[in-house]
Protein backbone atom coordinates (compact mmCIF):
# COMPACT_ATOMS: atom_id res chain seq x y z
CA UNK A 1 0.00 0.00 0.00
CA UNK A 2 1.20 3.48 -0.80
CA UNK A 3 1.12 6.22 1.75
CA UNK A 4 -2.63 6.81 1.93
CA UNK A 5 -3.84 9.98 3.55
CA UNK A 6 -4.45 9.55 7.28
CA UNK A 7 -6.66 11.71 9.48
CA UNK A 8 -5.94 11.47 13.20
CA UNK A 9 -8.99 12.34 15.32
CA UNK A 10 -8.52 13.32 18.97
CA UNK A 11 -11.55 14.15 21.16
CA UNK A 12 -10.61 16.67 23.85
CA UNK A 13 -12.29 17.65 27.09
CA UNK A 14 -10.52 19.55 29.91
CA UNK A 15 -7.11 18.17 28.99
CA UNK A 16 -4.90 21.16 29.82
CA UNK A 17 -2.43 18.97 31.74
CA UNK A 18 -1.75 16.53 28.90
CA UNK A 19 -2.80 18.06 25.58
CA UNK A 20 0.54 19.69 24.69
CA UNK A 21 2.38 16.38 24.99
CA UNK A 22 -0.28 14.77 22.78
CA UNK A 23 -0.04 17.49 20.12
CA UNK A 24 3.76 17.47 20.18
CA UNK A 25 3.96 13.70 19.68
CA UNK A 26 1.54 13.84 16.73
CA UNK A 27 3.40 16.72 15.09
CA UNK A 28 6.59 14.65 15.29
CA UNK A 29 5.13 11.43 13.93
CA UNK A 30 7.09 9.94 11.01
CA UNK A 31 4.55 10.18 8.19
CA UNK A 32 4.44 12.36 5.05
CA UNK A 33 3.04 15.71 6.19
CA UNK A 34 1.12 16.21 2.94
CA UNK A 35 -0.68 12.92 3.63
CA UNK A 36 -1.55 13.63 7.25
CA UNK A 37 -4.14 15.80 8.99
CA UNK A 38 -4.52 16.18 12.74
CA UNK A 39 -8.08 16.90 13.90
CA UNK A 40 -8.71 17.94 17.49
CA UNK A 41 -12.36 18.11 18.55
CA UNK A 42 -12.99 20.22 21.63
CA UNK A 43 -16.00 18.87 23.55
CA UNK A 44 -16.91 22.09 25.41
CA UNK A 45 -13.81 22.24 27.62
CA UNK A 46 -14.03 24.66 30.55
CA UNK A 47 -10.32 24.87 31.32
CA UNK A 48 -7.52 26.30 29.14
CA UNK A 49 -7.48 23.37 26.71
CA UNK A 50 -8.92 25.29 23.77
CA UNK A 51 -6.49 28.19 24.25
CA UNK A 52 -3.57 25.77 24.24
CA UNK A 53 -4.80 24.13 21.01
CA UNK A 54 -5.26 27.50 19.35
CA UNK A 55 -1.48 28.00 19.52
CA UNK A 56 -1.12 25.15 17.00
CA UNK A 57 -3.88 26.18 14.58
CA UNK A 58 -1.42 26.58 11.72
CA UNK A 59 -0.54 22.88 11.99
CA UNK A 60 -3.73 21.22 13.21
CA UNK A 61 -7.45 21.37 12.49
CA UNK A 62 -9.34 22.56 15.57
CA UNK A 63 -13.09 22.10 15.63
CA UNK A 64 -15.80 21.80 18.30
CA UNK A 65 -18.64 19.48 19.23
CA UNK A 66 -21.31 20.69 21.64
CA UNK A 67 -22.97 17.31 22.17
CA UNK A 68 -21.48 15.69 25.24
CA UNK A 69 -19.32 12.60 24.96
CA UNK A 70 -16.31 11.23 23.07
CA UNK A 71 -18.57 9.34 20.64
CA UNK A 72 -20.09 12.58 19.36
CA UNK A 73 -16.67 14.26 19.28
CA UNK A 74 -15.10 11.43 17.30
CA UNK A 75 -18.02 11.37 14.86
CA UNK A 76 -17.56 15.09 14.28
CA UNK A 77 -13.91 14.46 13.46
CA UNK A 78 -14.72 11.56 11.12
CA UNK A 79 -17.26 13.64 9.20
CA UNK A 80 -14.80 16.43 8.40
CA UNK A 81 -11.80 14.15 7.85
CA UNK A 82 -10.42 13.94 4.31
CA UNK A 83 -8.17 10.94 4.92
CA UNK A 84 -8.78 7.44 3.56
CA UNK A 85 -7.73 6.09 6.96
CA UNK A 86 -8.93 7.41 10.32
CA UNK A 87 -6.74 6.89 13.38
CA UNK A 88 -7.85 7.59 16.93
CA UNK A 89 -6.00 8.39 20.11
CA UNK A 90 -6.85 10.38 23.24
CA UNK A 91 -5.82 13.74 24.64
CA UNK A 92 -3.95 12.08 27.55
CA UNK A 93 -1.75 10.05 25.21
CA UNK A 94 1.54 10.41 23.34
CA UNK A 95 2.10 8.41 20.16
CA UNK A 96 5.31 6.69 19.14
CA UNK A 97 7.13 8.30 16.21
CA UNK A 98 6.52 5.23 14.03
CA UNK A 99 2.90 4.75 15.15
CA UNK A 100 1.14 5.44 11.85
CA UNK A 101 3.86 3.97 9.65
CA UNK A 102 3.49 0.66 11.49
CA UNK A 103 -0.29 0.67 11.06
CA UNK A 104 -1.01 1.60 7.47
CA UNK A 105 0.73 -1.37 5.83
CA UNK A 106 -1.81 -3.76 7.34
CA UNK A 107 -4.63 -2.23 5.32
CA UNK A 108 -3.39 -4.23 2.33
CA UNK A 109 -5.68 -7.01 3.54
CA UNK A 110 -9.17 -6.77 2.09
CA UNK A 111 -11.30 -7.37 5.18
CA UNK A 112 -9.38 -5.41 7.80
CA UNK A 113 -11.85 -3.49 9.93
CA UNK A 114 -9.71 -2.21 12.80
CA UNK A 115 -5.99 -2.04 13.47
CA UNK A 116 -5.41 -2.06 17.24
CA UNK A 117 -1.95 -1.06 18.45
CA UNK A 118 -0.11 -1.64 21.70
CA UNK A 119 -1.00 0.60 24.66
CA UNK A 120 1.76 1.24 27.19
CA UNK A 121 1.90 3.45 30.30
CA UNK A 122 3.65 6.77 29.94
CA UNK A 123 6.61 7.23 32.28
CA UNK A 124 6.98 7.78 35.16
CA UNK A 125 5.04 4.64 36.05
CA UNK A 126 3.80 3.42 39.40
CA UNK A 127 2.12 0.09 40.20
CA UNK A 128 -1.39 1.52 39.90
CA UNK A 129 -0.62 2.93 36.44
CA UNK A 130 0.80 -0.46 35.42
CA UNK A 131 -2.43 -2.13 36.52
CA UNK A 132 -4.62 0.37 34.65
CA UNK A 133 -2.60 -0.16 31.49
CA UNK A 134 -2.99 -3.93 31.85
CA UNK A 135 -6.73 -3.39 31.34
CA UNK A 136 -5.95 -1.91 27.89
CA UNK A 137 -4.65 -5.17 26.43
CA UNK A 138 -5.32 -5.25 22.70
CA UNK A 139 -3.59 -8.58 22.21
CA UNK A 140 -6.25 -10.09 24.48
CA UNK A 141 -9.25 -8.03 23.33
CA UNK A 142 -8.94 -8.68 19.59
CA UNK A 143 -8.77 -12.43 20.27
CA UNK A 144 -11.86 -12.46 22.49
CA UNK A 145 -15.01 -14.30 21.45
CA UNK A 146 -16.52 -10.89 20.76
CA UNK A 147 -13.41 -8.94 19.70
CA UNK A 148 -13.11 -5.24 20.42
CA UNK A 149 -10.62 -2.40 20.21
CA UNK A 150 -10.01 0.67 22.35
CA UNK A 151 -9.91 4.12 20.78
CA UNK A 152 -6.72 4.99 22.64
CA UNK A 153 -4.98 3.24 19.73
CA UNK A 154 -7.25 2.41 16.79
CA UNK A 155 -7.19 2.87 13.01
CA UNK A 156 -9.84 2.05 10.40
CA UNK A 157 -10.63 2.91 6.82
CA UNK A 158 -13.12 5.77 6.75
CA UNK A 159 -15.33 3.70 4.45
CA UNK A 160 -15.59 0.95 7.08
CA UNK A 161 -16.58 3.42 9.81
CA UNK A 162 -19.24 4.93 7.57
CA UNK A 163 -20.54 1.50 6.56
CA UNK A 164 -20.85 0.46 10.22
CA UNK A 165 -22.66 3.67 11.13
CA UNK A 166 -20.02 5.50 13.22
CA UNK A 167 -20.00 5.63 17.03
CA UNK A 168 -23.33 5.43 18.85
CA UNK A 169 -23.65 8.83 20.49
CA UNK A 170 -26.05 7.45 23.12
CA UNK A 171 -23.03 5.83 24.77
CA UNK A 172 -20.85 8.01 27.00
CA UNK A 173 -18.58 5.01 27.63
CA UNK A 174 -18.04 1.63 25.90
CA UNK A 175 -18.78 3.23 22.52
CA UNK A 176 -15.59 1.67 21.12
CA UNK A 177 -16.65 -1.82 22.25
CA UNK A 178 -20.06 -1.29 20.69
CA UNK A 179 -18.73 -0.06 17.34
CA UNK A 180 -16.13 -2.86 17.28
CA UNK A 181 -19.00 -5.33 17.58
CA UNK A 182 -20.87 -3.83 14.62
CA UNK A 183 -17.72 -3.78 12.49
CA UNK A 184 -16.87 -7.40 13.29
CA UNK A 185 -20.48 -8.45 12.56
CA UNK A 186 -20.05 -7.11 9.04
CA UNK A 187 -17.27 -9.63 8.50
CA UNK A 188 -14.29 -7.36 9.09
CA UNK A 189 -11.18 -8.49 10.92
CA UNK A 190 -9.59 -6.86 13.97
CA UNK A 191 -5.79 -7.05 13.92
CA UNK A 192 -3.36 -6.43 16.75
CA UNK A 193 -0.16 -4.65 15.71
CA UNK A 194 2.27 -4.46 18.65
CA UNK A 195 4.70 -2.22 16.73
CA UNK A 196 2.10 0.59 16.63
CA UNK A 197 2.56 2.05 20.10
CA UNK A 198 0.65 4.70 22.04
CA UNK A 199 1.66 5.78 25.54
CA UNK A 200 -1.25 6.50 27.86
CA UNK A 201 -1.00 8.66 30.97
CA UNK A 202 -3.16 7.27 33.76
CA UNK A 203 -3.62 9.45 36.83
CA UNK A 204 -5.68 7.42 39.25
CA UNK A 205 -6.48 7.00 42.94
CA UNK A 206 -8.41 4.11 44.45
CA UNK A 207 -11.55 6.21 44.02
CA UNK A 208 -10.72 6.82 40.36
CA UNK A 209 -10.07 3.12 39.82
CA UNK A 210 -13.45 2.24 41.36
CA UNK A 211 -15.12 4.84 39.12
CA UNK A 212 -13.42 3.44 36.02
CA UNK A 213 -14.79 0.00 36.87
CA UNK A 214 -18.21 1.48 37.63
CA UNK A 215 -18.47 3.25 34.27
CA UNK A 216 -17.35 0.11 32.44
CA UNK A 217 -19.99 -2.02 34.19
CA UNK A 218 -22.74 0.60 33.82
CA UNK A 219 -22.34 1.25 30.10
CA UNK A 220 -21.71 -2.39 29.24
CA UNK A 221 -25.29 -3.08 30.35
CA UNK A 222 -26.55 -0.71 27.66
CA UNK A 223 -24.29 -2.44 25.14
CA UNK A 224 -25.57 -5.90 26.15
CA UNK A 225 -29.17 -4.74 25.94
CA UNK A 226 -28.72 -3.19 22.48
CA UNK A 227 -27.23 -6.38 21.05
CA UNK A 228 -29.01 -8.99 23.19
CA UNK A 229 -30.63 -10.79 20.25
CA UNK A 230 -27.36 -11.20 18.38
CA UNK A 231 -25.55 -12.29 21.55
CA UNK A 232 -28.24 -14.88 22.20
CA UNK A 233 -27.99 -16.20 18.63
CA UNK A 234 -24.24 -16.60 19.13
CA UNK A 235 -24.79 -18.63 22.28
CA UNK A 236 -23.34 -16.03 24.63
CA UNK A 237 -24.54 -16.34 28.19
CA UNK A 238 -26.58 -13.47 29.58
CA UNK A 239 -25.36 -14.06 33.11
CA UNK A 240 -21.63 -14.41 33.51
CA UNK A 241 -20.04 -14.75 36.91
CA UNK A 242 -16.63 -13.43 35.88
CA UNK A 243 -16.78 -10.32 38.07
CA UNK A 244 -17.94 -12.21 41.16
CA UNK A 245 -15.39 -14.97 40.59
CA UNK A 246 -12.56 -12.43 40.32
CA UNK A 247 -13.70 -10.62 43.44
CA UNK A 248 -13.91 -13.84 45.46
CA UNK A 249 -10.47 -14.95 44.24
CA UNK A 250 -8.95 -11.59 45.17
CA UNK A 251 -10.59 -11.55 48.60
CA UNK A 252 -9.28 -15.07 49.25
CA UNK A 253 -5.74 -14.06 48.30
CA UNK A 254 -5.89 -11.00 50.54
CA UNK A 255 -7.35 -13.01 53.42
CA UNK A 256 -4.53 -15.56 53.08
CA UNK A 257 -2.04 -12.68 52.72
CA UNK A 258 -1.02 -13.92 49.28
CA UNK A 259 -2.08 -10.76 47.50
CA UNK A 260 0.08 -7.96 46.13
CA UNK A 261 -0.85 -4.45 44.95
CA UNK A 262 -2.33 -5.78 41.69
CA UNK A 263 -4.74 -7.99 43.66
CA UNK A 264 -5.96 -4.97 45.63
CA UNK A 265 -6.35 -2.92 42.46
CA UNK A 266 -8.23 -5.74 40.72
CA UNK A 267 -10.59 -6.07 43.68
CA UNK A 268 -11.38 -2.34 43.69
CA UNK A 269 -11.87 -2.26 39.92
CA UNK A 270 -14.22 -5.25 39.92
CA UNK A 271 -16.17 -3.89 42.89
CA UNK A 272 -16.73 -0.84 40.69
CA UNK A 273 -17.75 -3.02 37.74
CA UNK A 274 -20.25 -4.97 39.83
CA UNK A 275 -21.75 -1.79 41.25
CA UNK A 276 -21.98 -0.34 37.75
CA UNK A 277 -23.72 -3.48 36.48
CA UNK A 278 -26.27 -3.32 39.30
CA UNK A 279 -27.05 0.37 38.75
CA UNK A 280 -26.96 -0.06 34.97
CA UNK A 281 -29.42 -2.95 35.15
CA UNK A 282 -31.86 -0.68 36.98
CA UNK A 283 -31.22 2.31 34.72
CA UNK A 284 -31.55 0.44 31.42
CA UNK A 285 -34.11 -2.13 32.63
CA UNK A 286 -31.95 -5.04 31.61
CA UNK A 287 -30.55 -7.49 34.14
CA UNK A 288 -27.04 -8.71 33.48
CA UNK A 289 -24.21 -9.75 35.81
Amino acid sequence: MGKEKVSVVVPVYNAEKTIELCVSSLLNVDYPKNQLELIFVDNKSTDSTKKILQRYQDRIILTSEVKKGPAAARNRGIKIATGDIIAFTDADCAVDKDWLKNMVNYFDRNKVGIIAGKILPLNPVNKLEEYICSLHNHMRSVQAKMPYAITINWASKKSVLLEAGLFDENFLRSQDTELSFRISRKGYELIYVPEAIVYHKDIYTYHGLFRKGYLSGFWNIKYYKKHQKVHKSLGLKKFSTDVLVKMCANLTKLFLKNGNEFVKYDLVYNMGRLTGKLIGSLRFMYLDF
